[in-house]
């Protein structure tokens, strides 16, 4: 088992620096074709409501959290400008 957000990231292949770069996401997946109207409706707050306080429990640090939930996504979102000879998105 692991303790803390550097141990899980070397465990699990990611950056050596904890979590660098490591992107969470989220479906709730309350979609079911096979049910009426498909299905009952999930939230979305398990992410804060589950996965936050069980990484707190694993001894991720308030700074790991924050890398992963608004450093990480702010980055992948940034718009950047191309590198010149980039071949144009098709």
């Amino acid at each position: 088992m692991w303790s803390g957000a550097s141990e899980f990231c070397q465990l699990n292949g990611l950056s050596p620096e904890p979590c660098t770069g490591t992107l969470i996401s989220q479906d709730a997946g309350w979609y079911d074709v096979a049910k009426p109207d498909g299905g009952t409706p999930r939230s979305y707050e398990i992410l804060i409501a589950d996965f936050v306080p069980a990484l707190k429990a694993k001894g991720f640090t308030a700074a790991d959290i924050h890398l992963l939930l608004v450093t990480n996504p702010a980055a992948a979102l940034t718009v950047r400008p191309r590198l010149s000879g980039a071949a144009p998105a098709r």
